[in-house]
């Protein structure tokens, strides 16, 4: 399903209990134009608004053929999977009664624990908040040249779990638990895979259920390639134009495995990190509070990533959220309980998605 070029159509998701006039819907409609003919090298521009407060629940898109897209397009959210890996691991600790400093030695298998500590690694000063925070000096399977290799010169290629972590576990360790920030997906292929053997069930399940996805009604937010729905929508294609790669051709495997992997449409997402963010998804208050506090690193200098998200702050605003690969970004605004979802089709105008953001945050 490529984007062809042929001529500039427009359609866009209306209103859902919102009682928004038109004509400000259609300013928010005219800042999506713009911003896609000011930088049609994106591809296309989607984006989803959900703010009860300001009686907004929206969603809007410009791309070259409206035949091949909608603002309910399903996408591929890449890191932002990331948001729900690292909060259903929340609600299992939260099950079982464990601190983010419980060390992660206990909950391994004796093999994954053994290769860890022959990689050098002491599992028993790696807790599950370093996992969560990319704090455990652990060096990312991403960053080694066989799998960079390998994805660009073999985009079909089918990659196992098992074979990301060995690769991570392959490279040297890149310092002591807590001593720095290193962002990696390996961190979090080894929370699935601990959630997959401490609820006995594959970790996708586990993370469903953790999250209870569908009781929220977020029953079409799911693992590419893993799970399936009957009569599921296809995929957007997505561009990476510098890396000569899109989401059709790039085996869902090379990120699938909890650092990546989930599918869903901008309307889900905004609503997810909603529920994440207000803490619907946890039972105790407490829980939400520890999951958006500061991650201290040994020196004491606060790190830059929090447990499983990215933070946004500055002097007029604070948000929280993530962003994943493939252009995609949603953030959660806590001073009026507003999420934005947004994406381009193609990686390389990602900043596209910030620049989106802010004019919003100025129109609410």
């Amino acid at each position: 399903m490529r984007l062809a070029a042929i001529g500039i159509s427009l359609y866009f998701l209306g209103l859902q209990a919102c009682s928004r006039p038109v004509q400000e819907i259609d300013k928010l409609q005219q800042l999506v134009d713009s911003l896609y003919l000011a930088h049609p090298e994106s591809r296309g521009l989607l984006v989803h608004v959900e703010s009860p407060r300001n009686q907004l629940n929206w969603g809007g898109f410009k791309s070259h053929d409206s035949s091949k897209l909608t603002a309910t397009s399903p996408l591929l959210i890449a890191s932002i999977t990331k948001l729900f890996t690292s909060a259903a691991t929340m609600a299992w600790l939260e099950s079982k009664d464990l601190s983010i400093h419980t060390p992660i030695h206990d909950f391994l298998s004796s093999e994954r624990d053994s290769q860890m500590r022959a990689a050098g690694y002491n599992t028993a000063l790696i807790t599950f908040g370093h996992l969560l925070s990319c704090t455990a000096g652990i060096a990312d399977y991403v960053e080694t040249s066989r799998f960079q290799e390998r994805t660009v010169k073999e985009p079909g290629y089918h990659w196992t779990r098992n074979e990301q972590i060995d690769l991570a576990f392959s490279t040297q360790k890149l310092g002591e638990p807590g001593d720095l920030y290193a962002h990696g997906d390996i961190n979090f292929l080894l929370l699935g895979e601990l959630l997959e053997q401490q609820c006995g069930k594959p970790f996708y399940t586990a993370i469903r259920d953790l999250l209870q996805l569908d009781k929220h009604g977020l029953d079409n937010v799911y693992f590419n390639q893993l799970e399936r729905r009957e009569n599921q929508e296809q995929l957007v294609q997505q561009f990476a134009s510098s890396y000569h790669a899109d989401s059709y051709s790039q085996d869902a495997s090379f990120d699938l495995y909890g650092g990546g992997g989930i599918r869903c449409n901008l309307e889900d997402l905004a609503h997810f990190t909603r529920l994440v963010y207000q803490g619907k998804l946890f039972k105790n208050a407490q829980t939400l509070t520890l999951y958006t506090s500061d991650v201290y690193l040994n020196s004491g200098e606060v790190s830059p990533y929090g447990y499983g998200q990215m933070r946004w702050f500055s002097e007029q605003d604070s948000a929280y959220g993530h962003g994943g690969f493939w252009g995609t970004m949603v953030q959660y605004f806590p001073a009026d309980s507003t999420t934005i979802a947004v994406s381009v089709l193609d990686r390389d105008a990602w900043k596209l998605n910030l620049e989106l953001i802010e004019h919003i945050r100025k129109a609410y």
